[in-house]
């Protein structure tokens, strides 16, 4: 069906890509090697209030926005389907996000910008969950709650999300 698709013979995506995994690496790669570049550059910026988790939040939902059938390929896949690809799929990005994303939560913790209850770890799933649902739900939620994978939905998605993030999580002052 891909190489119908892509206008190719089978053979040829066999000899670029070896298997169905190397394809799938070779997509994910293609998308995840430039999210993570992102991720790299906003870890290095120096903290300045929420802005590196605001910037997180517009990228990862812009990224997975301009390839929605991304989260549908994950789960299917990555998550629930062969454990090689899984294997590789943490080894190559999800271990390297791992490492980055958390440190920006804890600080924005440390500066006392977020609250200091926060788990770092749990945040970024609480994180991406938010970000990614949506998408994943979109074949029956779209209908049922009237929403299509369009500009407008992740121009307003990107801003429910960071203001429901930030709502839920910016430090407050301590009552007098």
């Amino acid at each position: 069906e891909i190489s119908r698709e892509a206008g190719v013979t089978p053979g040829m995506i066999s000899y670029y890509f070896g298997d169905k995994l190397g394809l799938y690496e070779a997509v994910l790669g293609s998308v995840f090697e430039e999210l993570l570049g992102r991720v790299r550059e906003l870890a290095a910026e120096p903290p300045t209030g929420a802005a590196p988790l605001a910037a997180l939040i517009r990228v990862y939902i812009a990224t997975i926005s301009s390839q929605p059938w991304i989260p549908a390929l994950l789960l299917r896949e990555i998550v629930t389907g062969d454990s090689a690809a899984r294997a590789r799929f943490v080894e190559r990005f999800v271990s390297r996000a791992a490492a980055l994303i958390p440190g920006l939560i804890a600080a924005e913790v440390a500066s006392g910008d977020l609250r200091a209850d926060l788990d770092p770890r749990l945040t970024v799933l609480s994180l991406v969950g938010m970000s990614i649902f949506p998408f994943l739900a979109q074949p029956i939620a779209g209908k049922v709650l009237g929403y299509e994978l369009d500009d407008d939905f992740r121009e307003r998605l990107i801003a429910h999300t960071t203001r429901l993030f930030f709502e839920g999580t910016r430090a407050r002052p301590a009552p007098a």
